[in-house]
């Protein structure tokens, strides 16, 4: 059995791919260290005997999992103090790396390239941090009335009409004098 002061990167045979506790059905052949099944390995896992035979190991329990959780790690093989930093630090610029990659780079950013960018401005405004962020709702855009009940209301004849005839300035509608213009 793996004492706590064991190192626990050892390999073993496997022991434990049968349960002889149940009964003799449920007993396996012990895999690695014979002549008939010199390999494979694993690594160790310091769990008990089984109580038929002291050959093989138990299979994993509740009990024995967290057991093997408390095992002894050499002093120099810790992560404390200047590893743990960098470690942390890396992970965070990983994390930084990873987000800068998933936003993707618009090359026009003033321009609207989808109707789905119009629609995105009305539904919520992206604050970013270094290029990933949290998203904030932002109640100064207020939706135009055509789109305020139904998003897709501007695909009707009667809105295009509507539309195409105010223009950019409604003011400069005028009569129409003679026709055809």
């Amino acid at each position: 059995m793996l004492q706590k002061w064991d190192p626990f990167y050892d390999s073993a045979y496997y022991d434990d791919l049968g349960d002889s506790d149940k009964g003799s059905k449920y007993a396996r052949p012990i895999l690695g260290g014979s002549t008939d099944y010199p390999y494979p390995r694993r690594g160790r896992t310091g769990r008990p005997p089984t109580k038929t035979d002291l050959e093989s190991e138990r299979t994993y329990h509740l009990r024995s999992l967290i057991m093997s959780l408390d095992n002894y790690v050499p002093r120099d093989e810790r992560f404390y103090g200047f590893k743990l930093r960098f470690l942390n630090d890396a992970d965070r610029h990983i994390q930084l790396l990873l987000c800068r990659l998933d936003t993707q780079e618009d090359n026009t950013p003033n321009d609207f390239d989808t109707f789905q960018d119009v629609l995105k401005n009305y539904e919520e405004l992206e604050l970013t941090i270094f290029g990933c962020g949290s998203k904030m709702p932002f109640e100064n855009y207020k939706k135009f009335l055509a789109i305020k009940e139904n998003k897709f209301a501007w695909k009707t004849d009667e809105e295009f009409t509507r539309e195409m005839l105010v223009g950019a300035n409604p003011a400069i509608i005028r009569l129409l004098q003679e026709f055809p213009p």
